[in-house]
């Protein structure tokens, strides 16, 4: 159905490509409406988005680590509207140490990803608004694009919330982290854990063992 409809309509043959990647394909007989499996899943386009920008941003830190330089369209690739990949973050992102390299990375590209899905999918639906406005048109073809339409918005709905889900999950999760590890130095910078609010003397002596290595030893 949808590769008959969009030779009636002028869009990008790989806006087109895209729909029918993650709705499949859908077959009218005389007696039934047959979808294709095998549609392409938001995670999937998610995922691919992130290891594709995952390898271009190693790229662009490798290159500024060699020439001190990047190129603007190599930034513009990346960048999302109103919001560019800059050559002072890569420049940051080349200073830090190996391991804070690849957290930088990965969570910039996390957000890229993130971002790009979304606006695939709302582009995608944009698409099959456009399908449904095309010239001689049944009821029955009009029914798939408007099923269509409708199981893209509830995937990216879907997509949305779980994200949110997990950013407070994470949230919390980093920021009970945080104190641990400032009830940690403040431990041994005390080295006898008097400092904090664990005021109970097994509480203290709890957090000696677990913060120092020898506490009894000290001089």
């Amino acid at each position: 159905v949808l590769s008959d409809i969009f030779k009636r309509i002028n869009i990008p043959s790989e806006r087109k490509d895209f729909v029918k990647s993650v709705v499949g394909e859908t077959t009218i007989t005389s007696s039934q409406i047959e979808n294709n499996k095998g549609e392409k899943s938001i995670y999937k386009v998610n995922d691919d988005f992130r290891a594709e920008t995952i390898n271009k941003l190693f790229s662009l830190v490798s290159g500024y680590i060699d020439s001190k330089a990047v190129s603007n369209d190599s930034l513009k690739d990346l960048s999302l509207p109103n919001n560019p990949v800059t050559e002072e973050q890569i420049k940051n992102i080349a200073l830090m140490p190996k391991a804070k390299q690849y957290i930088a990375v990965s969570k910039l590209s996390s957000d890229i990803a993130y971002f790009k899905t979304i606006s695939k999918y709302r582009q995608a639906m944009d698409d099959l608004l456009e399908a449904m406005r095309a010239p001689g048109l049944d009821d029955v073809q009009r029914g798939v694009l408007e099923r269509d339409y409708n199981y893209l918005k509830e995937k990216l709905d879907r997509f949305k919330e779980e994200r949110q889900v997990y950013k407070d999950y994470n949230e919390t999760v980093t920021g009970i982290l945080s104190e641990s590890e400032k009830e940690k130095l403040t431990t041994i910078i005390n080295d006898d854990g008097t400092s904090s609010y664990f005021s109970d003397s097994a509480e203290t002596q709890d957090k000696k063992e677990m913060y120092l290595s020898n506490p009894e030893k000290k001089e």
